[in-house]
């Protein structure tokens, strides 16, 4: 946990493997692969990254409020965290599924107080809100094909309420300074007026990936050179680095602004809701 968090809040590598950390912080294609992760991500594959004192102040920090959250705040922090490393991990060999996680754990968190279920197919629809429906559409006497299309119309607009629920808790958590100080090294950085569209051209990326398993299209990580957007239909988009810092960002903002009290009822031995590897 620590080292997921330690490489969360210096945006560097903590693995323990020694050979895929060669692997992800060579400055030279070793034929293995066509992407260079270290040309993807603009830091966090840097084979010399100083970390400064003030760094560790700064996990320091970071790692009080974590730990002062409550506790299923504390667990779906702790998701995210993880699936921003997973997906650092992972933007050499699978951009379109590193593109996804980097979506989800902002997503996850935006489900964090009340999580629903919701499928691609009307058999993983919630199962009461299914009951609901079928029982109208048997009331109602409908064919097959149209009892089809209202089922499709539901799916619908369920997944357009998870896109918007995705867009809006993360510019919640987005304060100027992401467009200020920490943009001061990005290249490219997103301008406050963009991220709306963008956000929602990420969360289709992650549908299309999901559901159709469609490859990240080439111009959001081939050309992309560690900048954070990137053109796409004469809009701006957010790249894999964009995405990373995006991610740091709104997760740590959640983190420090999260509910902080102590669950005395919490059974820390009969409930491991955390799965640890």
């Amino acid at each position: 946990d620590i080292a997921d968090v330690l490489a969360f809040a210096l945006d560097v590598t903590c693995i323990r493997s020694e050979a895929t950390l060669e692997h992800l912080v060579r400055t030279q294609n070793d034929g293995t692969s066509t992407r260079m992760p270290s040309r993807i991500l603009r830091q966090t594959f840097e084979p010399s990254v100083l970390i400064r004192e003030q760094d560790f102040v700064g996990v320091g920090s970071l790692v009080d409020a974590l730990l002062a959250l409550r506790r299923d705040c504390f667990e779906a922090a702790m998701r995210s965290v993880r699936a921003v490393i997973d997906a650092t991990l992972m933007v050499g060999d699978d951009p379109a599924l590193a593109y996804t996680l980097f979506v989800a754990s902002l997503e996850s968190l935006s489900q964090a107080s009340e999580r629903r279920q919701s499928g691609q197919t009307w058999d993983f629809y919630d199962g009461r809100k299914r009951k609901v429906f079928d029982s109208a559409i048997a009331e109602a006497d409908l064919s097959p094909d149209q009892a089809r299309i209202v089922r499709d119309a539901v799916l619908q607009v369920d997944q357009l309420s998870l896109r918007r629920r995705f867009i809006e808790f993360t510019l919640e958590h987005v304060g100027p300074d992401y467009y200020r100080q920490s943009a001061a090294d990005a290249i490219r950085p997103i301008r406050e007026r963009d991220l709306p569209h963008a956000l929602a051209l990420a969360y289709d990326f992650r549908s299309r990936n999901v559901h159709a398993l469609e490859a990240l299209a080439p111009e959001m990580w081939a050309v992309a050179d560690g900048a954070d957007t990137m053109r796409w239909e004469d809009r701006s988009a957010l790249s894999l680095e964009g995405m990373n810092r995006l991610c740091r960002h709104v997760i740590t903002t959640f983190i420090q602004k999260g509910p902080k009290e102590i669950d005395l009822t919490f059974g820390w031995k009969a409930n491991a809701h955390l799965t640890l590897d």
